[in-house]
């Protein structure tokens, strides 16, 4: 039987996705599971390095499992989550591998490169603790393990975390799972329920080729995510730091496409560094060099650590052809610095140039990332100022088959004059036929009141979705003839107001986008983030048109 990758299988149920409203994952285990089992109808595929296939199916915690497989409540198990830092000695080390998630309900694999690892050593050397074992599910616990000759053993099963759902409290426990043929799933092992790793010239590297180090619920069962062909390697890079004591100034990074962001900028000498790029990391920074009306920052600057080590890259974009889509598109490619035009009077950097952030030091995929940023030192803003009009980028009229419709908007950050707003202070509402739009609860299921004004971030994950500055809402009326929006500035009790932007249904606005040319493509994933190029599975497609319109759709690669 021809085997079938993971991604491919996704384009297979394409049709179907399609049909239905996009499913944000939830946080929580329980809440990625879904209530029934299903057939795995779309074949199998292949793992990496020789490990074993596994069906693209949902997972469940009603699957069946024989009773010799349930294991969980054995006698000598790890009953105690643990949460606290052990104590002994520490030593962060970059883990590599690949690791099972949940999303949709559905089981997807990722590969690790840059994971942060972390292992801690008692004093007598005799444990061994392993913190956040599932890369794609950091738990901030810590798994048991022995040491002796070399070898770390880790028994099960453990219980790693608790999580609480719907009022009730679910205990997971850590497990060693091997593939079973006839049900194309991960079990409970056999055999000794025990997962170790063996020490080759420094590095760490998990034995039992083909063993998933898997997550379980308290009958034994998988749940969806595990790790497998993992390996620890020490690390001991210092993140980029600014002098001690050195000020630093609140600047705006524009990026161009409505967005932006705050960031602190700080000068010591000949030196520039600005904390705050990359928001996963706050407190990280990188470090530039100013040589009179030019400063450049060299890429390869760890700025620190989320689950990943991240470092800070420079980026040409160059157009290649991609044969899945049958078109060119801007692909960022890593190099080596990026030069900015500084203006001291005006407290200005700018570039042509690109850059961003990449996971570990040889990463290759950028998030975030950044073209042509520019930042400048902007004063405080202490009044409220009006916002500029937002933007209609997509509609799709209401359709008796899926029983909703749709409308996407981009709300600009940026005031009239300029001035990056907070977006706690900004807020928008929806009109249908001049008419103030309301949703109401029993319409908007995850509402809990009427609401007619939403916060600029606000998502309910089901009817209303916000990536940046880009918006999704969910209708349930028909019949109108246009839909508008309108953003409020809200400051010290003072509102200003954009204008109402409408899309007229019987045809203008979106309906031009594709009468212009096209400018430029961008890609995201499908929480909204920028990539460099598209990846398999489902992609965001934004396409820029020479009228200033932007069209986003949804393609599966």
């Amino acid at each position: 039987m021809k085997k079938f990758t993971l991604f491919v299988m996704a384009a297979l149920m394409s049709s179907s996705l399609f049909a239905q409203k996009p499913l944000s994952p939830k946080a929580g285990v329980k809440a990625n599971m879904v209530e029934k089992d299903v057939e795995n109808r779309f074949g199998q595929r292949m793992l990496p390095n020789g490990a074993k296939p596994t069906g693209f199916r949902m997972s469940s915690h009603l699957q069946s499992m024989a009773t010799s497989q349930n294991r969980a409540a054995k006698a000598g198990e790890e009953e105690t989550v643990i949460s606290e830092t052990p104590a002994g000695r520490a030593e962060a080390y970059v883990k590599k591998g690949f690791s099972y998630l949940v999303l949709w309900g559905y089981v997807f694999e990722t590969e690790v490169t840059a994971g942060v690892g972390e292992l801690v050593f008692d004093d007598d050397n005799s444990t061994v603790y392993i913190k956040n074992p599932y890369y794609a599910l950091p738990t901030d616990t810590w798994l048991k393990g022995t040491l002796k000759d070399n070898k770390i053993v880790v028994s099960m099963p453990q219980k790693i975390f608790e999580e609480e759902y719907d009022g009730e409290v679910n205990s997971f426990y850590a497990n060693k799972l091997e593939y079973n043929e006839d049900e194309a799933w991960y079990f409970l092992t056999e055999g000794a329920n025990e997962i170790s790793f063996a020490k080759v010239d420094g590095v760490w590297y998990m034995e039992d080729e083909g063993a998933v180090l898997g997550l379980t619920d308290a009958a034994g069962e998988w749940v969806g995510y595990g790790d497998h062909g993992v390996s620890y390697e020490k690390f001991n890079e210092v993140a980029v730091a600014a002098p001690d004591g050195m000020p630093f100034e609140k600047w705006v990074m524009d990026r161009g496409d409505g967005s932006g962001s705050f960031v602190n900028v700080g000068f010591n000498g000949n030196d520039v560094y600005i904390e705050g790029l990359y928001d996963g990391i706050p407190d990280g920074v990188v470090k530039g060099q100013v040589d009179g009306d030019k400063a450049v920052f060299n890429s390869g600057q760890y700025v620190g650590a989320d689950i990943n080590y991240i470092y800070f890259s420079a980026a040409n974009i160059e157009n290649q052809w991609d044969d899945y889509y049958g078109e060119y598109v801007d692909v960022l490619v890593p190099t080596d610095k990026v030069e900015f035009a500084y203006d001291a009077d005006k407290k200005r950097l700018s570039t042509d140039g690109n850059l961003g952030f990449v996971a570990g030091a040889d990463g290759e995929d950028f998030y975030p990332y950044f073209i042509a940023p520019v930042f400048s030192y902007q004063e405080p803003v202490t009044k409220a100022t009006k916002p500029r009009n937002p933007e209609i980028t997509e509609f799709e009229d209401y359709s008796d088959d899926y029983g909703f419709g749709h409308i996407s908007f981009v709300l600009p950050m940026f005031d009239v004059e300029g001035n990056l707003l907070d977006t706690k202070n900004l807020s928008y509402s929806m009109y249908i036929d001049d008419e103030l739009f309301t949703f109401y609860p029993d319409e908007y299921t995850k509402f809990t009141e009427e609401m007619d004004v939403l916060p600029y971030d606000f998502t309910d994950n089901w009817d209303v979705y916000v990536t940046g500055v880009s918006h999704t809402v969910y209708f349930y009326t028909t019949g109108f003839n246009k839909i508008g929006v309108q953003l409020m500035n809200t400051f010290d009790g003072v509102t200003e107001k954009s204008d109402i932007v409408y899309y007229d249904v019987l045809g203008s606005a979106v309906d031009s986008v594709t009468s212009a040319p096209a400018e430029s493509t961008s890609y995201f994933d499908v929480a909204g983030r920028r990539i460099s190029a598209p990846v398999k599975g489902i992609n965001l497609k934004s396409v820029k048109y020479a009228d200033g319109t932007v069209k986003t759709v949804k393609v599966i690669k």
